[in-house]
């Protein structure tokens, strides 16, 4: 008892500190309200006020947004924060922060149930809790932290029904946990249907966990892929917009290939090496392998700019010899749980790799910290085990320096340089000319913006210069060529304004303003926080 009311103290310590790296700053770290971010503000906003979404659609499952469909879910545990705090950054991100604190305690809880191991479950919620991966993705409007904490859960009651306790109970939870995980985000209807699925299909050839445990794997397996029929919709849609297939690299590489080969390789050995299955398999292959490059994991952090921190990975330095550690120690002693950790690692990727945007991703690859972290924790386990005797207090020492100090780097790195060099990537121009425009729209009749800035609106309503109201009423207007909110005009031309009226103000990314300088007057730019330009702004 002594021994579990130790670990409960280090526990909410643990989770006190998570919540500290998650809430402080919350506002202005990362700096800029991203578009996305943007887009479920106002809907929940939107939400509150009517009870309708920005396009008049009553208490709707899903959120049309600006470019693809979103789970509204996010956007109604706003609401609250929303309520007390108003339309603020703060409050966007603090459902966030606050399931991103709850997933320490649930991963915790995890490893409990698996291993049955306090002290390692311990140094999970430890080294997740400092995970920069982790505090990142809870520190944003991002609906992939949510999905973390249902899978990790949904695994809990996976757990409990295969080896423990089966139960009606377990089965309706480990159902909703499902559909919630592969409900908010889509990368976690490949990664739980493929899990599921081959863990079934090991069980029914292994035959080694018996009748109750087939029975038991063949109920999950129907349930979940009834969860991703449910939920699979939507995915399609956003498959269809970034989906490897649409990438036309790998025809290109086949036309340069076939072209260069053709005088000298017999046709039909042309055919089976310059193909569509062969150059779309290997793409997908180098996509995926990219999610296990350690520059990507330990020094860069992705292709996903608005979440890279400067000169950090996703993980700490010091898990470079953890994690190997790690897993070696899960493959020797932990050979009955090895297959899902195993599975975990190999298939978070592949939603990554099935799209052409942001590769490595750190957001569809997200899952991988799941086996990562507990790899990490195992690592740091077996070092304390093999100095627990001799060295045991110098161990302790040292790694409590090696913690802080890695803790401290990323804290510069992140509440420091981040905000400095990484604006460019957050939408943090367009606060920076609705400023601007807040100040000085009352001196001009109208308003236009050009070259696909339909983002804008958004900021535009969080100064009062857009109703919830009119926005409603123009339903999927930002999908127009063309359209316009009270005084503001927006289109999608490259660089080109449309019917100017006497007396606007013109609004245009930085780059469009040698091609119009000469027909506009220049009244000033709108800049970047590292003084580089983002708009510029004319009159006519």
């Amino acid at each position: 008892m002594k021994i579990k009311q130790i670990s409960n103290y280090f526990l909410i310590l643990i989770v006190f500190l998570a919540f500290v790296l998650r809430i402080v700053s919350l506002g202005s770290v990362p700096k800029g309200l991203q578009s996305d971010e943007a887009s479920f503000l106002i809907n929940s906003a939107a939400i509150l006020e009517t009870g309708k979404d920005e396009d008049g659609r009553q208490f709707p499952i899903y959120l049309n947004s600006l470019i693809d469909s979103k789970p509204a879910l996010y956007s109604y545990l706003q609401i609250p924060f929303i309520k007390i705090f108003g339309t603020t950054t703060a409050a966007s991100r603090m459902p966030s922060a606050l399931i991103g604190t709850l997933s320490i305690y649930l991963f915790y809880l995890l490893i409990v149930t698996v291993f049955k191991d306090e002290k390692l479950a311990i140094f999970s919620a430890l080294i997740l809790a400092i995970s920069p991966w982790h505090i990142v993705n809870s520190r944003a409007t991002q609906e992939v932290i949510l999905s973390l904490a249902f899978i990790i859960t949904n695994l809990i009651f996976a757990y409990k029904i295969f080896y423990d306790k089966f139960s009606i109970k377990n089965l309706v939870l480990f159902f909703l946990t499902a559909v919630g995980g592969m409900y908010v985000y889509h990368a976690a209807k490949i990664v739980l249907l493929l899990f599921y699925l081959i863990l079934a299909l090991a069980s029914f050839i292994n035959k080694k966990g018996g009748v109750s445990q087939q029975k038991s794997m063949l109920i999950i397996s129907l349930l979940i892929v009834f969860s991703f029929v449910i939920t699979a919709q939507s995915a399609l849609t956003r498959f269809s917009a970034i989906g490897l297939l649409n990438d036309d690299l790998p025809k290109a590489l086949i036309f340069e290939n076939t072209t260069k080969s053709t005088p000298h390789t017999p046709l039909l050995a042309i055919r089976a090496f310059y193909n569509k299955p062969v150059m779309y398999f290997k793409y997908f292959l180098e996509t995926y392998l990219a999610h296990f490059d350690l520059n990507y994991l330990f020094t860069i952090g992705g292709a996903t700019r608005r979440f890279i921190v400067p000169q950090y990975g996703l993980f700490h330095m010091f898990e470079l010899l953890l994690i190997p550690l790690g897993l070696f120690t899960l493959i020797k002693k932990h050979t009955k749980e090895l297959l899902p950790w195993i599975l975990l690692v190999l298939i978070s990727p592949i939603p990554a790799a099935l799209t052409t945007e942001e590769i490595p991703s750190s957001i569809r690859a997200f899952t991988l910290i799941i086996p990562l972290i507990l790899a990490s924790a195992m690592g740091f386990n077996y070092l304390s085990e093999l100095f627990h005797k001799k060295s045991k207090y110098l161990f302790y020492f040292v790694s409590a320096f090696v913690f802080v100090w890695s803790i401290t780097a990323f804290i510069q790195q992140f509440f420091v340089m981040m905000p400095i060099q990484n604006t460019h990537y957050r939408s943090r121009s367009y606060e920076v000319v609705s400023e601007i425009i807040a100040n000085e729209h009352e001196n001009y009749n109208s308003l236009q913006f050009t070259s696909d800035l339909r983002e804008m609106y958004i900021y535009l309503w969080q100064h009062n210069l857009i109703s919830i109201n009119e926005i409603q009423i123009n339903p999927m207007a930002r999908y127009s060529q063309s359209y316009t909110l009270g005084k503001f005009s927006f289109n999608q031309y490259q660089c080109k304004f449309e019917n100017v009226l006497p007396n606007s103000l013109l609004i245009a990314p930085e780059s469009c303003s040698d091609s119009l300088k000469n027909t506009y007057s220049v009244l000033k730019t709108a800049n970047f926080d590292d003084g580089t330009p983002g708009f510029v702004l004319l009159t006519n």
